[in-house]
């Protein structure tokens, strides 16, 4: 690039213009340069007398002007005036173009004041904002005069003589320039890239676009004497442009013919329906005469008629000052004959060889259309071919038999009346012979129009369908590979298409019946496929077609030696069921529990015999047409939301199905509530709660055989005992835990709701499997889905009325994990061998099973409850706040509670006064550490930073959720000791994150990438350096690893999410440990806000304030 092009931008329009005139009225005087300089000129106009002077240092230039618009902060026109200078006398001079290329422009700046002088920055301006407002050349005023001497007109010229010669659209430019005593005389003109730009008039320029891309053409000069001879001046226009760039010149007004003998008036273009090339013949009493001509409608015309004739998809035809579209339906041969000049003499055909002539005419690729005179012709026969297509396995090197899965070979071909036409065989016509295959007989003068149009869109549809050009064989064999063979094979056969597989017919199946019957505690499916054959009906069993299927066959072999086809939709929806049952000789054996799913597989016309047993279990499957919301009950202190109601009206649905569930909803969205409600109903209400509304089900009055009983994560057991306090104090609630865990189970049924870990529960396994327990509740169940796991295999040996598991991950995206879950809720419903699973989690080619997880989670639908927070957007207020309780481990317990005790002794022994304002500093310091210890042993003793910590874990788990699931998270600490050991953990995990602190220097970066990238999906942000002032509409998850319990400070670290800009729900999570001295402000914080905001605000303040009670209190 230029120096002129490089700098092009920062100059305005107007101001280029200007200084384009200034250059070329010579008025740039250039000077020696000095040191450091690159260009010294003297620039005059007509008010200014202006040095410019080009400083550059590296790559960098800086211009200066002594004119008030550059003083004034503007690139002015002297700057450009000198630059074209410089470009002309500098043109021949590669090496100090090569210098200039990579210059960049430095900022202009205004001049300092001269001493004394008093500049208002209104005094430069008004020059820039009036000099912006003159109008350039283009806009300025002219007189007529002046319009018609610098008026140049383009002309497009037809070249006939050459057009007809070359067979194509020859096209001389030629150019006039208005005077005041009309046009100028026609002159040669040429065209290219640099006077397209200079094209003021936009149809000039879209027709000189159209020419430059166009073919330049030489004229023949042996005997024609060019009208110019300028490469640029002539071109040969395109097939598949002719019609639409003689149509734009024609509009112009500016399209002339040059016929040889001058130039002709403008032609005008011809809209209507294109003129049509036939053959006409006429019989006379002894010859037939053919003659060639033009027709539109009625209206005829000799082919020798108009001046110029071009076939093809677009031809174009000259006539009496008109041009026209022309279909020649590809017959230019004819066209060319028929109009050579030494050709004066129309085609005749003496009356004897007639017939002769039209069996060799109608052999011929391509034809115009005819109409013959009566007695002469043949009878035409219109119809649509039959679609052939023979497959065939290719063959292999060896000769050996080719593998079942190998690619097959495919011949396509067409059948008009028995007769066979190959793919791309010339000639529009088919003779028939006088004997067919087929038996019948047609008039020897018969002949066949083949639809050209029919034959090519079923060459398409091969192409879409996966067919591919064979490249050693002829055009009409293609190559199908063989897993495309079932679903290509299947549409082509719904088409019409005739299709052998190795010279056998292939047979779609004519429909699917299937008859199920009911054993001890069992259901048996029968039936399959049925097909029409040679030999009468034949059913394919369901299992036979899936092992087919599976071995990579689209087809089954029929007993009459067809292939029958294998229906890709049907496999895919009837495979599962193979995958769900059990083999037992010709049939499928299915466990009760599993009605469900064979009403949710099996379409009901399917159902062709059905005992009394079956029908009476889906008749009552079908009462439930849709869930009902349920209120929660009396006891509930709180209120649920519409889709919680809707919550507790599936979970009342499993249990009246006898089946268990997973509640799969969006983390934040309340499963515990949910739980917690039924529950209520359940072990405190006696029956279940009220619909009221009408169809409702039956009420539950079974009473519990036993408790419930809630498998946790270790760190959120505390969580399920405060929101059971919270929501339903009524529960008898138990922690199982600690030493006291035999004397514990002794009385289970004192409690109506036992809390305990994973990790106990397999511990326990032995003991806790002899207790009935109506419910059995896995939150997190995610940690089972490893079904050799040893919480999984303990998970199954549970005894329970009823099982429910919970987790916010979507499983419905990961359906190969489910096998374990539901064999813990529903032993068996997803076959006891684990097929479903390797089936459905498997990644093989297999058509079917590319599509087992979609069919799967149609089946398993009213099992799975998961409702997003987008679905239920409107019922959630904007944003929401939780707090979330974490249990210590035992190291950092024993920290803590060492620490406690320390500062337990000493402060409450120095303070003995009511208040402590004589010891706030040492309060405020032992607050601090208790604080550290709660959320990390490290942040005590950084040799511990390697030890497990609740917050941590707890962090780590929801972030992993959250990335699942595509949200993005916010991570506030003001310990940036925390952090850091974060973000060890998640670079050990090689999660990606961004962080801030207050050593960042790069803030907008960070933030931005944040913002824009979505692999990171994580921001690590220090309290003082991101608490305020920044962003983050990207996230919609905020944690507050330590919080600071000024509730507007922790609402200006929730706001960096939920502000203008932010499109979802906002979910802000408080992570404090139980039992710590976290807890023990936040319940002070309800009732000394003064005081928690003092405890944060570290500057003593209210401090004074805080009571020996309250003290005590906290260090409780």
């Amino acid at each position: 690039m230029s120096l002129l092009k490089n700098w092009a931008p920062y100059f305005q329009s107007a101001v280029k213009d200007r200084g384009r005139s200034i250059h070329l009225a010579g008025k740039v005087v250039r000077h020696q340069t000095q040191a450091g300089e690159y260009v010294r000129a003297q620039v005059v106009d007509d008010t200014n007398h202006a040095t410019v002077v080009i400083h550059h240092k590296g790559l960098v230039a800086t211009p200066h002007c002594t004119c008030s618009e550059f003083s004034a902060g503007a690139y002015c026109c002297h700057l450009w005036a000198a630059l074209l200078q410089e470009k002309t006398e500098r043109q021949d001079d590669p090496a100090s173009t090569d210098r200039i290329n990579y210059l960049r422009p430095g900022k202009p700046k205004a001049r300092k004041r001269e001493p004394g002088r008093q500049v208002k920055p209104a005094d430069a301006d008004w020059i820039n904002r009036l000099t912006l407002l003159r109008p350039t050349r283009s806009e300025s005023t002219k007189s007529p005069i002046s319009d018609l001497l610098t008026v140049r007109q383009i002309c497009y010229v037809v070249n006939i003589d050459q057009s007809n010669r070359s067979n194509s659209l020859v096209i001389e430019l030629w150019a006039r320039t208005a005077t005041p005593r009309g046009w100028s005389q026609l002159r040669p003109f040429k065209i290219d890239l640099q006077t397209l730009e200079q094209m003021d008039d936009p149809i000039d320029r879209h027709i000189s676009s159209l020419l430059l891309g166009a073919q330049p053409y030489r004229l023949d000069t042996m005997d024609y004497t060019p009208l110019t001879a300028q490469t640029g001046g002539v071109f040969s226009i395109r097939r598949g442009i002719r019609q639409f760039a003689l149509r734009r010149m024609a509009e112009s007004g500016r399209c002339l013919i040059d016929d040889g003998e001058g130039m002709t008036k403008p032609l005008v273009w011809d809209n209507d329906e294109p003129w049509v090339l036939w053959i006409a013949g006429s019989l006379d009493t002894t010859n037939l005469q053919i003659d060639l001509q033009l027709r539109r409608g009625a209206v005829c015309m000799d082919i020798k008629t108009p001046l110029c004739a071009l076939g093809g998809n677009d031809g174009v035809v000259i006539y009496d000052g008109k041009v026209a579209p022309f279909d020649d339906h590809g017959s230019k041969r004819w066209v060319n004959q028929f109009r050579d000049e030494l050709q004066d003499e129309p085609l005749r055909v003496p009356a004897k060889d007639i017939d002769s002539f039209l069996d060799r005419l109608y052999l011929l690729p391509q034809l115009p259309m005819i109409e013959w005179p009566d007695g002469v012709g043949k009878n035409v026969i219109t119809t649509d071919p039959v679609v052939n297509l023979d497959l065939t396995p290719q063959a292999t090197p060896d000769g050996s038999t080719p593998p079942a899965n190998k690619n097959l070979d495919a011949t396509v071909w067409f059948e008009y009346h028995g007769m066979r036409v190959n793919p791309g065989q010339s000639g529009r016509y088919v003779p028939i012979q006088e004997e067919q295959k087929d038996g019948k007989n047609f008039n020897r003068q018969s002949i066949i129009s083949r639809n050209l149009k029919f034959e090519g869109n079923a060459i398409s549809l091969l192409s879409r369908l996966g067919f591919r050009p064979h490249t050693t064989t002829s055009d009409s064999t293609l190559i199908l590979p063989a897993q495309l063979m079932a679903e290509a094979t299947n549409l082509l056969l719904e088409q019409g298409w005739h299709i052998r597989a190795n010279y056998k017919s292939i047979r779609q199946p004519t429909t699917s019946r299937f008859a199920i019957s009911t054993g001890l505690d069992w259901f048996e499916l029968r039936g399959g496929l049925k097909f029409e054959t040679e030999h009468g009906e034949q059913i394919i069993r369901l299992p036979d077609a899936i092992a087919a299927s599976e071995s990579g066959q689209g087809t089954i072999l029929l007993d009459d030696g067809s292939q029958g086809i294998l229906p890709e939709q049907w496999l895919r929806r009837h495979g599962l069921l193979a995958d769900l049952g059990t083999v037992h000789g010709d049939h499928l054996r299915f466990q009760t529990n599993q009605v469900v799913l064979l009403d949710a597989l099996l379409e009901q016309q399917e159902i062709e015999q059905a005992d009394s047993s079956f029908l009476q279990a889906q008749q009552r499957l079908h009462q439930f047409d849709r869930i009902e919301p349920i209120n929660e009950p009396d006891a509930f202190h709180g209120t649920l939301r519409a889709y919680q109601r809707e919550g507790l009206g599936w979970l009342r649905f499993l249990r009246w199905l006898g089946t268990g569930g997973i509640l799969a909803d969006d983390m934040g969205l309340g499963k515990t509530v949910q739980v917690l409600a039924m529950l209520e109903a359940k072990h405190r209400g006696g029956k279940d709660p009220v619909s009221g509304q009408s169809g409702a089900v039956t009420e539950d009055h079974e009473s519990p055989q036993g408790p419930s009983l809630i498998i946790v994560p270790r760190s959120v057991i505390f969580n399920w005992n405060d929101e059971s306090s919270r929501f339903t104090p009524d529960l008898r609630v138990g922690i199982y835990s600690g030493p006291a865990r035999q004397s514990m189970r002794e009385s289970f049924g004192n409690y109506d709701l036992i809390v305990t870990s994973y990790g106990l529960m397999r511990r326990d396994i032995l003991e806790l499997r002899e207790h009935k327990f109506e419910y059995v509740v896995l939150d997190e169940a995610q940690a089972i889905k490893n079904s050799s796991s040893q919480s999984a295999k303990a998970a199954r040996l549970l005894q329970a009325r009823h099982r429910l598991a919970l987790t916010g991950t979507p499983v419905e995206n990961h359906l190969g994990d489910l096998w374990s879950i539901f064999e813990f809720l529903n032993p068996g419903m997803l076959n006891t061998t684990g097929r479903f699973a390797r089936s459905v989690g498997a990644s093989v080619q297999n058509v079917r099973n590319k599509n087992a997880a979609s069919e799967a989670a149609v089946a398993l639908r009213p099992f799975i409850l998961r409702r997003t927070k987008q679905q239920v957007l409107e019922e959630l207020p904007e944003k929401t706040e939780q707090t979330i309780v974490c249990q210590m481990e035992p190291m950092q317990q024993k920290l803590y509670d060492q620490l406690l005790k320390h500062y337990r002794q000493t402060l409450l022994e120095k303070v003995q006064t009511p208040t402590i304002s004589g010891s706030a500093l040492t309060v405020l310091e032992a607050l601090l550490r208790l604080r550290q210890a709660a959320c990390h042993p490290g942040l005590i003793d950084p040799k511990l930073s390697d030890q497990p910590a609740a917050k941590v874990e707890v962090l780590l788990e929801q972030l992993a959720e959250l990335q699942d699931e595509g949200h993005k998270a916010l991570v506030f600490s003001q310990f940036t000791s925390l952090l850091a050991l974060v973000r060890n953990r998640l670079d050990h995990q090689n999660i990606r994150y961004e962080y801030l602190d207050g050593q960042t220097r790069d803030r907008k970066q960070r933030v931005e990438h944040f913002q824009n990238d979505p692999d990171c999906k994580i921001f690590l942000i220090s309290l003082k350096a991101g608490g305020f002032g920044l962003n983050l509409t990207a996230a919609d998850y905020v944690f507050i690893l330590d919080p600071w319990w000024n509730p507007a400070v922790e609402a200006q670290a929730i706001d960096r999410a939920h502000r203008i800009g932010q499109t979802r729900h906002v979910f802000a999570y408080r992570l404090i440990c139980d039992n710590t001295v976290e807890q023990r402000i936040t319940e002070l914080q309800q009732q000394k806000q003064q005081l928690a905001e003092a405890i944060v605000d570290g500057h003593g303040g209210l401090i004074k304030n805080l009571s020996r009670e309250d003290l005590q209190q906290l260090l409780s």
